[in-house]
């Protein structure tokens, strides 16, 4: 059942998409909480946190200009608060990715690095210090969605998007086991992909 808060989210939704600036305000202010949660997760322990600030803010702030700077087209392909945030930590996933891109350019050689599953598997932005397998995990992750779109965004709700398995699977509106099945599915290519580069 959806809550007044999800509702409210919906309705603001469909007035940004009529162009009403106050509505993207009150909609920004209502899920900034969660995508600063996100973002915090992705930026603690990291390096990367020097650049982004180690809260958070930043990440979301630029993420929030992006949306902005793009005339607000991204509210076309959304319907709900939880939709809104999920494409939005996916930008968060694209300007660190971006940002460790540029990173390698500036004196990293071998953009072919190895990457150990073991390390990958546990892989989340707040634990990686470089940018090398920043890179090669949102590789992993642009082929698997070629394969199959849900075990993509599971593996990138929980490994980027800093999400408990609980959570992610409401994201996607899954059973928890269902999620880890998908996980686990997602895990397996993954392995298979970072091993095949590592060989």
């Amino acid at each position: 059942m959806e809550s007044d808060q999800d509702q409210q989210a919906t309705e603001l939704i469909l007035r940004v998409r009529s162009g009403d600036p106050e509505a993207l305000n009150e909609l920004t202010s209502m899920i900034y909480p969660e995508l600063k949660r996100r973002a915090r997760g992705l930026m603690s322990r990291d390096r990367l946190g020097h650049t982004f600030g180690a809260t958070g803010s930043e990440l979301v702030n630029r993420v929030m200009l992006k949306v902005l700077a793009s005339g607000g087209g991204i509210f076309e392909n959304v319907e709900t608060q939880l939709d809104l945030v999920n494409v939005l930590s996916r930008h968060m996933r694209f300007i660190l990715v971006d940002y460790a891109r540029r990173s390698q350019s500036k004196g990293r050689p071998n953009p072919r690095q190895r990457v150990d599953f073991e390390q990958a598997q546990v892989f989340s932005v707040a634990d990686c210090v470089d940018p090398d397998k920043i890179i090669n995990i949102d590789e992993v992750l642009r082929l698997l969605a070629s394969r199959g779109a849900k075990a993509a965004e599971a593996l990138e709700l929980r490994y980027f998007g800093g999400l408990t398995n609980e959570e992610a699977a409401d994201a996607l509106g899954l059973s928890v086991p269902t999620f880890r099945r998908l996980l686990r599915t997602a895990m397996v290519f993954a392995k298979t992909v970072l091993e095949r580069r590592a060989a």
